[in-house]
């Protein structure tokens, strides 16, 4: 997901007979476009659920910065013992 890739292209047809598959693909954050009659008409996007994600402040208390100068740790001060 970290990179641009180009999407994926499938007929209604094809798209009804491996929904199970496309589904799947887009919840991995692929783009799944779906034609009729070579024309785009929908696009297949995963839902954002909540919680899912980056949410920061999950390592607090598992990282140890280990460093000779303690000046540049003062940011890090909420996130350490």
């Amino acid at each position: 997901m970290g990179y641009n890739r180009p999407a994926m292209t499938v007929s209604v047809q094809q798209a009804g007979s491996s929904l199970i598959e496309l589904i799947a693909k887009s919840a991995r954050g692929e783009k799944v476009i779906i034609t009729q009659d070579h024309e785009p008409v929908a696009e297949l996007v995963a839902v954002k659920r909540p919680g899912a994600g980056v949410q920061f402040g999950l390592a607090k208390g598992v990282l140890t910065v280990v460093g000779d100068d303690e000046a540049h740790l003062e940011d890090f001060k909420d996130y350490m013992p």
